[in-house]
């Protein structure tokens, strides 16, 4: 494909004019050697200004017929990246067979380059789980430079997300302080669902990091935004998020009100994901918060026959293997539980520290049932390990828990 510079330099050569001709006093000579060489950007504005001295359309000069190939190859990528809640990996192999082939030449600033950087960067993290910042980076400053301060924040909001996946917290909260400055600038304005986006978002990093009010505020924020637009697009990830906060603050009374609206809100979903996270997370609470280990079972034996006979494969299996771990051991049936832990480990889809914690808990938990069974040597070596990894989390119930189970151990270990 032809560079804008090599466009530019094409247009102004037809009309026989030196360089010093067509800059004339509107735009800087030097810049726009730079500009045709290909080793600066012009704005929009200058892009307008330069159509307008060249005769041509903004559109020709941007490409004509290769910016048309580029809008038809972007129609099929944003097809392909659709999802209303889970991505399917296949559809992101298909848009970076699709992008790849092009990378070089999306050099240009126009809308079409710019979304065809964002989409490639964001199927290629899902894939290979590499950041492929400088793709991401370049398509933020093509939004910049076009003034498009909603993409802008669309996509700092996705870079902000993969380093949060690569449990890089520190840095996907910088990332999230941009976003949250370009959220006062009263010209960017923001579609109801990014809004939510962003909020929702926000709220989950505020809470991994510790600052638990600025992440309450942000649930605030979300439920009105919800209530006052009728927008109940994913209500149950803020739903969620409330109860787990309820957990950790030991307040029964907010977690069992949003456990009602959640299971309300499952009753029209026919999301498998949707369903198994929602009664999982039921006796994550029920077992943490009320310790009513006898419901916990019957609610996970019964929920593993209705799947298998809806779906027949139940997802997130190893969250409600451990929750039907931590219901045996707080019956004192530790042999049961220990059978259920033997082969222990935290699934890759757990990035939240929150989350982390509960799966650090559970090897508290193991630690404990091997504790009472006399095995005194594994006992100490989950302890050590969960209370190694638990200290660079924020405070939370997971956090207490395994602190005051590893002094109970390590005193009879001395």
């Amino acid at each position: 494909m032809e560079s804008l510079g090599t466009r530019i330099k094409g247009y102004r050569k037809r009309l026989k004019l030196t360089l010093k001709q067509l800059a004339g006093d509107d735009l800087s000579y030097s810049m726009l050697s730079q500009i045709e060489n290909d080793k600066a950007q012009p704005s929009l504005a200058m892009l307008q200004l330069l159509a307008k001295k060249l005769s041509v359309e903004i559109s020709e000069l941007m490409g004509g017929a290769e910016l048309t190939n580029l809008r038809s190859i972007l129609k099929e990528a944003e097809a392909l990246s659709f999802s209303t809640y889970e991505r399917d990996k296949s559809n992101d192999i298909k848009v970076i067979s699709l992008i790849e082939p092009i990378l070089p030449s999306l050099v240009d600033i126009n809308y079409e380059t710019a979304r065809l950087l964002d989409l490639y960067s964001q199927s290629y993290f899902h894939i290979y789980n590499n950041l492929e910042d400088g793709y991401l980076l370049s398509a933020i400053q093509k939004y910049e430079q076009l003034n498009m301060g909603s993409y802008v924040v669309r996509a700092s909001l996705h870079l902000s997300k993969r380093y949060f996946q690569r449990l890089d917290y520190e840095q996907a909260y910088i990332v999230l302080q941009n976003v949250e400055e370009k959220l006062e600038d009263i010209e960017i304005h923001l579609d109801l669902l990014t809004k939510w986006e962003v909020c929702s978002y926000a709220a989950a990093i505020h809470f991994a990091i510790g600052n638990v009010p600025k992440g309450k505020q942000y649930l605030e924020d979300c439920i009105h935004l919800s209530e006052a637009n009728n927008l109940y697009y994913q209500i149950d990830k803020i739903y969620q998020l409330i109860i787990i906060q309820a957990l950790q603050e030991n307040d029964i009374e907010t977690g069992n009100l949003y456990i009602a609206k959640l299971a309300l809100y499952v009753q029209f979903t026919q999301n498998i994901y949707v369903k198994s996270y929602a009664m999982y997370l039921e006796c994550h609470y029920r077992n943490c918060l009320l310790g009513d280990y006898e419901e916990v079972l019957r609610r996970i034996n019964s929920y593993r026959l209705e799947v298998a006979k809806e779906f027949g494969e139940m997802t997130l299996t190893v969250l409600f293997d451990y929750e039907q771990a931590y219901s045996l051991w707080g019956l004192e049936r530790y042999e049961d539980a220990l059978k259920i832990l033997k082969n222990l480990s935290i699934p890759d889809y757990v990035k939240h520290p929150y989350d982390l914690s509960a799966c650090f808990q559970t090897y508290a938990i193991r630690a404990l049932c091997n504790f009472h069974i006399g095995n005194k040597e594994d006992a100490f070596e989950d302890i050590i390990f969960s209370h190694q990894n638990i200290k660079r989390m924020p405070a939370t119930h997971y956090k207490s828990f395994i602190e005051t189970s590893y002094k109970k151990i390590l005193q009879h270990n001395i």
